[in-house]
């Protein structure tokens, strides 16, 4: 989140899109990071919906940052 809102990206309507996208890909990451469970397993491997199941802080913090993006997103626009 940080690294977004550094002064290096420019104004141009170029870096504006590459920053919606960025953010667009954090909100889908926590998005699923929040499922219930993931599609996905690895053998031998304990994941986060295994984890943080039922986490209310996890899903709490989860959520604010994908508000903070949403926030960013329009801005941006």
């Amino acid at each position: 989140m940080n690294f977004i809102k550094k002064d290096e990206w420019g104004t141009s309507a170029v870096s504006y899109s590459i920053q919606v996208r960025v953010l667009d890909s954090c909100i889908r990451y926590l998005a699923s990071q929040t499922q219930d469970t993931l599609p996905y397993r690895l053998t031998n491997v304990e994941s986060n919906d295994q984890i943080f199941i039922g986490d209310e802080n996890f899903q709490k913090e989860c959520n604010e940052l994908m508000d903070h993006c949403f926030d960013e997103i329009l801005e941006i626009i």
